[in-house]
């Protein structure tokens, strides 16, 4: 219970004598894409609410092909966590049982994805970081429990560093690592802050000397 909504601090991550290197937050990029799809669904509802608004059919019509092509990595996701399917059948059952409205059942999605958002966010700004120390990589992040997934720095064989346009004038970075062995959860590193601090910092090891 001690960490449930309580950040992890360092001594929580790091064994003994180990140095920290690199500490940061995602790039707030990060968080956009639940954002759009927050956004997606009050523009959805707002459409149906106009739907017979006159002089607004072609600004509604392209709103709802965007929407929904926002929305479609959303609703094709091969992997839903527990909590988010248990709360779509719970919400769905009692909105059935009640009698909702399309309307009612629309607005409350709304405020699903509302608090979806929120919860994206306060993770981002809050619990999750990226570690880079004399040992390790590690992705941390104690909302609601603790993960921690992390990788030695020895295993480390290449590394690739690129930035998109959009991340040369934001300044992010995707970082993509390659390794000896068997297979590791941190191959790619997406948004991240100081992506050449991060790079300098992984090939100054003794593995790339």
């Amino acid at each position: 219970m001690n960490w449930l909504l309580i950040p992890l601090r360092d001594e929580d991550v790091l064994v003994r004598n180990e140095r920290v290197l690199y500490r940061q937050r995602r790039h707030w990029v990060a968080v956009l894409p639940e954002l759009a799809q927050f956004l997606a669904v009050v523009f959805l509802h707002a459409a149906f609410a106009m739907r017979d608004t006159t002089g607004l059919g072609t600004v509604l019509v392209l709103g709802v092909i965007i929407s929904i092509i926002v929305l479609r990595p959303l609703v094709r996701r091969e992997r839903w966590d527990t909590w988010q399917l248990v709360t779509v059948v719970l919400v769905g059952y009692w909105a059935i049982r009640s009698g909702r409205s399309i309307g009612g059942l629309a607005s409350l999605l709304v405020v699903a994805m509302g608090v979806r958002f929120v919860i994206r966010a306060l993770r981002w700004a809050v619990y999750q970081r990226t570690y880079l120390t004399d040992r390790r990589l590690m992705e941390v992040d104690g909302f609601l429990g603790i993960r921690i997934n992390s990788m030695p720095r020895h295993m480390v064989t290449d590394v690739t560093l690129r930035r998109t346009a959009l991340g040369e004038i934001l300044g992010y970075g995707m970082f993509r690592v390659e390794t000896a062995g068997q297979e590791q959860s941190l191959t790619r590193l997406d948004h991240l802050l100081e992506p050449e601090l991060f790079h300098d910092l992984v090939v100054s090891g003794p593995q790339f000397r």
